[in-house]
């Protein structure tokens, strides 16, 4: 049977479509972001190493979904038991790394937090948070790895002990995606918390809270995963499964790309710089040389009276 006897051509182009298109917008930004840091000769820091590691987990990321697409059939029922089993391999591997990714993300935007904000007493929140943070997604993706005894018992979706040899696979991925809300709210308040009360306008502090907590715009994309997997159910969702991988490559996505905000912020204020550096020219030149006092002419000493009054 060809695909388009289960009507998911539509979801398939979808999801191809999301995976290219996330992987080049993602890859283009970050690209940009390390030009931009060369160019300017900005010091490699922590968070630099954290987005390179993200984004070699994203791209993994979405070519594990490119995979599960395109392997036959929506449901176990349409499938051959070596088809169901490759579909499930690639699913755990996707899980799998759908952890660190997320982490490395997180890290990347809360080490720009750190860097910036060291100096305030406050900041300390933010490293114990850091902490947690990695101890909770190490210990969610041991618990992922090991979901099953023996591990391979994880694709062997019709085997009649499953439910034996493997744990609650639904409650690891809803608290996956729980955690996932809640950090990045986090991130957000953490932004706030070290922005207000600084010394500076309304409006440049929300515009700081903006660019450091861009971040938190994938709790949108996080909440729609959460409710997903709360409809999640093993062995006939494979639909299901293919719009939570969607689900992820979009909310690693955003959150990469905001990660690299700050440091595009920096061209940006280079070429608006530069911009009105060359309109102040262009205006001093439309009104003429402006001549110096050094170079202007000497003045004529006036006449004395006793000179002007004889003829």
């Amino acid at each position: 049977m060809h695909r388009k006897d289960y009507g998911t051509d539509g979801l398939n182009t979808i999801s191809l479509v999301t995976q290219v298109l996330g992987s080049s917008i993602v890859t283009l930004v970050v690209a940009l972001r390390f030009i931009v840091k060369f160019s300017l000769r900005m010091p490699w820091v922590g968070e630099d190493v954290w987005c390179i590691v993200a984004w070699i987990l994203y791209n993994v990321h979405g070519a594990c979904a490119i995979v599960y697409t395109y392997i036959e059939g929506p449901t176990t029922s349409h499938m051959t038991p070596a088809d169901v089993a490759t579909k499930s391999k690639v699913f755990y591997v996707a899980s799998l790394v759908f952890s660190p990714m997320m982490l490395s993300i997180k890290l990347t935007i809360l080490y720009v937090l750190t860097r910036l904000f060291h100096r305030f007493h406050r900041v300390y929140i933010v490293y114990i948070f850091e902490v947690l943070l990695t101890l909770y997604y190490i210990a969610i993706l041991i618990a992922k790895v090991f979901i099953c005894n023996p591990v391979s018992a994880y694709w062997a979706v019709v085997h009649p002990r499953w439910n034996e040899q493997c744990r609650d696979r639904r409650g690891v991925i809803i608290a996956d995606s729980s955690v996932s809300v809640a950090t990045d709210l986090a991130i957000l308040g953490f932004s706030v918390a070290l922005t207000w009360p600084l010394r500076m306008e309304r409006k440049q502090k929300l515009s700081v809270i903006a660019v450091l907590g861009a971040g938190s715009a994938a709790v949108g994309f996080s909440l729609y995963r959460l409710v997903l997997v709360l409809g999640f159910s093993m062995g006939e969702q494979m639909r299901l499964i293919l719009r939570i991988l969607m689900s992820d490559t979009a909310e690693g996505g955003i959150g990469l790309i905001c990660a690299c905000v700050p440091t595009l912020k920096k061209l940006v204020e280079v070429v608006v710089g530069k911009y009105h550096t060359e309109r102040q020219e262009d205006t001093q030149s439309d009104q003429g040389p402006i001549v110096s006092s050094e170079h202007a002419p000497p003045e004529l000493n006036p006449i004395p009276s006793s000179i002007s009054g004889v003829s």
